[in-house]
C-alpha cells in the first residue's frame, strides 16, 4: 500500500522540474529577446514574460493541486534572469542596466523583471483557492 505515495510523489517532483526546467527556459528565451524589436517596438519579451508566468503558474499550480506547483515556475523564472542579469568574467551581461546607443533597452530589462515577478505572483494568488500546502507525512507514534 506504500508503493502509491511513493510513485505519486516522484511524479510531483518530477512534475516540479519540468515546471521549473520550463520556466528557466522561458527565462533565457525572454532576456535574449530583450534588444529584439517586433514592428519598430520593443518588448516582445515583456509579453512572452506576462504570457508564459501567468500560464505557467497556473498549469503548475491547477494541474498539481499544490501551492508549489504555481510557485516553482515564478522561483526559477526569477533565478535565471538574476543570473543573466550579473555580468560575466569580461564584462559581458545579457541583461543590461544601461545601453547607451539604445536606452530602451536598459528599460525594457528592468519592466521584463517586474512585469514577470508580478505575472508570476498572479498566477499563483489565482491558483492559491484549489491548490494545498504539501506537507511532511505525519508520523504516528
Amino acid at each position: 500500500m506504500g508503493r502509491p505515495v511513493a510513485v505519486e510523489r516522484g511524479a510531483l517532483a518530477t512534475t516540479y522540474l519540468v515546471l521549473a526546467a520550463a520556466a528557466a527556459l522561458s527565462a533565457v528565451i525572454e532576456a535574449f529577446l530583450v534588444p529584439e524589436r517586433t514592428a519598430g517596438v520593443v518588448g516582445l519579451s515583456l509579453l512572452l514574460a506576462v504570457v508564459g508566468n501567468v500560464a505557467l503558474g497556473l498549469l503548475g499550480g491547477v494541474g498539481t493541486r499544490t501551492w508549489a506547483g504555481s510557485a516553482i515556475p515564478l522561483v526559477a523564472w526569477a533565478v535565471v534572469l538574476a543570473v543573466l542579469s550579473a555580468s560575466g568574467p569580461g564584462g559581458d551581461v545579457i541583461l543590461p542596466g544601461a545601453l547607451p546607443p539604445d536606452p530602451p533597452v536598459a528599460h525594457v530589462s528592468v519592466a521584463l523583471l517586474f512585469a514577470g515577478l508580478i505575472a508570476g505572483a498572479v498566477a499563483v494568488v489565482l491558483t492559491s483557492r484549489y491548490t494545498t500546502r504539501v506537507n511532511a507525512p505525519r508520523q504516528h507514534g
